[in-house]
Formats: C-alpha cells, structure tokens, sequence
C-alpha cells in the first residue's frame, strides 16, 4: 500500500490545476493533458520498475532458500500473487535470465559445491538440488557443464 502512496504523492506533484483551469482555449487544455498524461504515465512506469524489482529479489531470495524443493511458476505466482506469465516476463525483464534458467543454476552450482565434497553419491546430490529423477539430474548437469557429473569431478580432483 505504501508504494500506492508513494505514486499518488508523485502524480499530484506534476498536476498544475491553474494550468489547466486557466487554459486559453481548447488545444492548449489538450496539449497541456496530454503532457500530464506522458509524466504521469513516465510515474507510474518508474514505480511499477521498482515493485517489480522488490519482487523479484524476494523472489530471488526464495528461491535461494528452497532450491531443493519441487519449484513451479505457478507455486511462486500465487505465492506473490502474480500471474505465472506476468511473472515470467517481470522476472526475465529484471534479471535478463528466465525464471527455470536462474533455478537450474542454483541447483546446478550447489550440485558442484556437493560433487566436490565427494560425501555423496549422484543419485543423493540430485535429489538434495530438488531432482525427483537422478537420469535427469545427469541430463541437466551435463547440459549445464558440459560434463557428466563423474567427468566434473574428476576433472576437478585432477586441477585441485
């Protein structure tokens, strides 16, 4: 509600009354509308920016903090109650990286930190990044590295 606040005390700044109340005629009332309309439309914009980057940092924060659980667009637009494609759109538009690409590389570099320890099998390390199918898990973290996560970690032991 405050950001409501916020944008109505903004707009009520760019709005001169005796501008408009002391117009001359009909075309300068126009013209001078029509300027209201683009400030307050370059307002709104700049707030709706700024929620929209609030959101999708605590998104972001989230989704940090829940990495291994089963993840869904829709899940996380009625957590913030957005709509699944808005939210889509808002978060790729703030991030400039889509919703599942920001998820599988939490899920992908917290899969390394856990290979590289060398406690766990792939089949645990799948399901503790929130994998219900270890074959998948290996799709994925192939795609992501380049590398089946065997070949990752030695590779790694090899340059370590």
């Amino acid at each position: 509600m405050k950001m409501n606040q916020e944008l109505w005390i903004d707009v009520k700044e760019q709005v001169d009354y005796s501008l408009i109340l002391n117009a001359p005629d009909k075309e300068s009332l126009q013209k001078i509308c029509s300027d209201l309309i683009h400030r307050i439309k370059r307002i709104v914009e700049e707030h709706q920016g700024e929620v929209s980057r609030n959101i999708t940092e605590q998104i972001m924060e989230y989704l940090k903090s829940h990495y291994q659980e089963d993840i869904s667009l829709d899940l996380l637009a009625d957590r913030y109650y957005l709509n699944p494609s808005y939210l889509s759109r808002m978060f790729k538009q703030c991030l400039g990286t889509g919703l599942t690409d920001y998820l599988i590389e939490l899920r992908m570099e917290n899969a390394k930190k856990l290979l590289l320890t060398g406690k766990y099998k792939v089949y645990e390390i799948s399901q503790k990044v929130g994998y219900k199918s270890d074959k998948y898990f290996f799709r994925v973290f192939k795609s992501y590295t380049g590398q089946s996560p065997l070949e990752f970690c030695r590779s790694n032991v090899e340059e370590g």
